[in-house]
């Protein structure tokens, strides 16, 4: 049986449950984010975040996308 391993986020400091160990049992895994969405929250933060944080944070990418774009566009 595998340890439970509580940590807290960096972000929010929530406590959460982390299942580095067994990733398709970690709550993270559940979260739907695209490469795009890694390199933006691993530019912010090397240490994993609670499934929050990481929603938060792809939501936050994707504003600044659609913003880059609208002011950019002709």
């Amino acid at each position: 049986m595998k340890k439970r391993m509580l940590k807290s986020c960096p972000r929010c400091n929530r406590t959460f449950e982390c299942r580095h160990d067994q990733m398709t049992e970690c709550e993270c895994s559940l979260v739907p984010l695209i490469e795009e969405d890694m390199s933006y929250i691993h530019a912010r933060h090397e240490e994993c975040l609670c499934v929050d944080c990481l929603m938060a944070l792809s939501r936050e990418r994707k504003r600044k996308d659609r913003h880059r774009v609208a002011v950019f566009q002709p």
